[in-house]
């Protein structure tokens, strides 16, 4: 009977080492168990291959671990290690510079120290893990480079900026839209923008917000007017895009706004000299004609036609 148990024993024993190694090989992060005096007691498959500057038989069972840090690292493993074997958790994220360290030149790495006990609660030693996030660093460089790229162009002040929320207030407006407006940031920031919409603008834009919020339509652009903070009236083309999270939730708008008031006041005075010229034209009292390059003629005013006997559309 001693000897059938002392054999299911050993067997269970066998097969709980097993399924460890099973799970250590088939890990694609760096393990290895070390004893309180820093040796190893074990280490898996990608520990070694990340190990730069040694083979996979030097790492072996019984080696001290200091043998295959750089001495560089080697003062900040001491301190960790000891304050796992002191109980404490240990985890920061590290790039690995140069070689000759237990990880890959270049690369980003999390790691994590664990004090490893015993099922009686006894201190076995300190498991260490390292496990790659360069794929997330890397994307978290790019969102970075992103978010620079947009804030240069936010700031950039060719055209007025702003970005709205979903109850049509601003959160966020750039230097150029406030000078198009004349309020200040905090001023801009502290109201919905229908506030500083014109009266007559107001429930067309409005509308115009509401449809896009539901997704009735992708984004808009037209001409809007604004009221400056002196009350003057500002003409403005607005185009305005909406921008989703993840879960297609809308998360926020953005507007660019173009003060196009001085183009408008340039037609506007071009208009009321082409009425003046035209009046001119029509009570001048001498007979005026104009002509193409063909010298036909093309129009005459009222003197001119009583000269020629035709009528103006005649001519």
């Amino acid at each position: 009977h001693d000897i059938t148990e002392r054999r299911r024993v050993s067997q269970a024993l066998r097969t709980s080492e097993e399924n460890l190694r099973a799970i250590l090989n088939s890990s694609s992060d760096s393990i290895i168990l070390l004893d309180p005096d820093q040796r190893i007691i074990l280490t898996n498959p990608v520990a070694r291959q990340r190990a730069s500057g040694v083979t996979q038989d030097e790492m072996r069972s019984g080696e001290p671990i200091m043998d295959f840090i750089p001495h560089s690292d080697q003062s900040e493993f001491e301190s960790n290690f000891n304050k796992a074997l002191s109980g404490e958790i240990v985890q920061y994220e590290k790039e690995v510079v140069g070689p000759g360290g237990i990880g890959e030149p270049g690369l980003w790495y999390e790691v994590l120290y664990n004090p490893v006990y015993t099922s009686s609660n006894a201190l076995l030693g300190v498991s260490f893990y390292m496990y790659s996030i360069d794929d997330r660093k890397l994307a978290e460089k790019m969102l970075r480079e992103s978010e620079r790229r947009f804030r240069d162009y936010f700031e950039q002040g060719l055209v007025g900026m702003g970005v709205s929320s979903v109850e049509k207030k601003w959160i966020e407006v750039n230097n150029r839209l406030c000078e198009i407006l004349g309020y200040s940031r905090e001023e801009l920031l502290s109201k919905p923008w229908l506030d500083f919409t014109h009266p007559q603008d107001r429930e067309n834009n409005a509308q115009s917000y509401d449809r896009l919020v539901a997704g009735d339509i992708n984004e808009y652009s037209y001409e809007k007017r604004y009221i400056h903070k002196n009350g003057q009236t500002v003409y403005c083309l607005i185009s305005v895009r909406p921008y989703y999270l993840e879960d297609g939730t809308l998360d926020h708008t953005l507007a660019i706004v173009q003060d196009i008031t001085p183009r408008k006041e340039a037609l506007e005075k071009l208009g009321q000299a082409k009425e003046y010229a035209e009046q001119l034209f029509r009570v001048a009292p001498s007979g005026i004609f104009t002509v193409d390059t063909d010298c036909i003629i093309t129009s005459m005013n009222s003197r001119a036609a009583e000269i020629t006997g035709y009528l103006p559309e005649e001519a």
